[in-house]
């Protein structure tokens, strides 16, 4: 009887100790989905960003163009009235 009483105990300890596991196994997956959550929203806030900075970008290199434009219409205009 003792050593059915001891295997019981035993395979207690090992339930006990594979419930402890799985919890937090649980656990481990749960901070797992929660850090690939907020990867992705870093992911999307990063990438929100980088579609403005590149719209940023763009728009500022029309505007240099426009101003190089005009800047050399000017100087052409300040050379005509200077030779005449």
């Amino acid at each position: 009887m003792d050593v059915y009483e001891h295997k019981l105990a035993s395979l207690q300890t090992k339930h006990s100790h594979l419930e402890d596991l799985l919890e937090t196994k649980a656990m481990a997956l749960s901070q797992a989905d929660h850090l690939i959550s907020q990867h992705r929203c870093q992911w999307a806030e990063a990438d929100a960003e980088a579609r403005k900075l590149r719209s940023l970008l763009h728009e500022s290199e029309k505007k240099k163009e426009i101003y190089r434009e005009e800047l050399q219409e000017a100087s052409s205009d300040n050379m005509s009235s200077e030779i005449n």
